[in-house]
């Protein structure tokens, strides 16, 4: 193949991964629970982005803690997932 294969175009590749990331997390937890995924929207920073496509709502609005933390697991225990994969990518 012609792939490029440097560190840049790795390093290009595995920060592209890590940036949709939130998007697919938010997308599983959407369709665990029955429902339809949520597009981001270009105007949102990443954060309220993250929480409008978990919750379906558009900031400002209460977000309950406990749907938060429950989020923030979820992203812990899909990191190291994320870690071996970027580790890979950067040794390959």
């Amino acid at each position: 193949t012609n792939r490029d294969q440097s560190m840049e175009a790795t390093l290009r590749m595995a920060v592209k991964l890590i940036a949709k990331f939130p998007a697919l997390v938010a997308a599983w937890h959407r369709i665990r629970n029955d429902k339809e995924p949520v597009e981001p929207l270009p105007d949102l920073s990443h954060a309220a982005n993250f929480l409008n496509m978990l919750s379906g709502k558009l900031p400002p609005y209460e977000y309950p803690r406990e749907k938060v933390l429950k989020a923030m697991r979820e992203l812990k225990r899909l990191y190291p997932w994320l870690d071996g994969e970027l580790a890979r990518l950067c040794v390959s």
